[in-house]
């Protein structure tokens, strides 16, 4: 069952090699458990991956339910 939950703002620096979020956006339906949380931080870790990220780092604009996990 996929559906939209949220938006990210990335910014990739490839010379430095560092996938830089610097928001993250939750619809309102949007779930706030950890499971989701961990599944967002997974998917932001393939997308580091995909686009040769050595470093992913984290903005100020993290929903405070997510916080603990996207970091």
């Amino acid at each position: 069952n996929d559906q939209l939950i949220g938006r990210i703002d990335p910014k990739m620096d490839r010379a430095q090699g560092v996938l830089q979020i610097n928001a993250v956006y939750l619809e309102p339906h949007a779930p706030r458990d950890m499971k989701t949380a961990r599944a967002v931080r997974d998917a932001i870790q393939e997308l580091g991956e995909f686009l040769g990220a050595t470093e992913i780092k984290y903005g100020s604009k993290i929903p405070d339910a997510w916080r603990q996990v996207l970091r």
